[in-house]
């Protein structure tokens, strides 16, 4: 098994000329998931030849706009590509609000089922 780390964001709060907003993608085994989703993390993936498409599960570690702020968006692009297997979302308490709050607001119907799974604190 060999797993590929690609550090697309490390910032924090405010994007730079140098930093980008917390996004970490992580490739096992032919499979791509996500770890939290900054602004501009869509930019970030194509920069790193990621496809969104190709995205199994997004992991969000808290819900501070410099981490979530880029998934109205991400979801939004996806729903532009064929995809039938469903997306896993997992995060805190709040993240099927925020989510669903922004699929109202956009008018935003995805072609694809959008699993959450809202998550209590500790290990892993």
């Amino acid at each position: 098994m060999i797993i590929k780390i690609i550090i697309l964001g490390s910032g924090g709060t405010i994007p730079t000329l140098t930093r980008n907003l917390p996004a970490v993608a992580m490739q096992c085994d032919g499979r791509l998931f996500l770890f939290d989703c900054g602004e501009g993390t869509q930019m970030q993936m194509a920069r790193a030849k990621l496809s969104p498409g190709k995205l199994e599960g997004i992991y969000i570690s808290h819900l501070h706009g410099d981490h979530v702020m880029g998934l109205p968006g991400l979801l939004m692009s996806m729903g532009h590509v064929a995809r039938e297997r469903p997306l896993f979302i997992f995060g805190p308490p709040g993240l099927d609000d925020f989510v669903e709050g922004n699929r109202r607001s956009l008018g935003f119907q995805s072609q694809f089922p959008i699993k959450i799974h809202e998550t209590k604190g500790g290990r892993l």
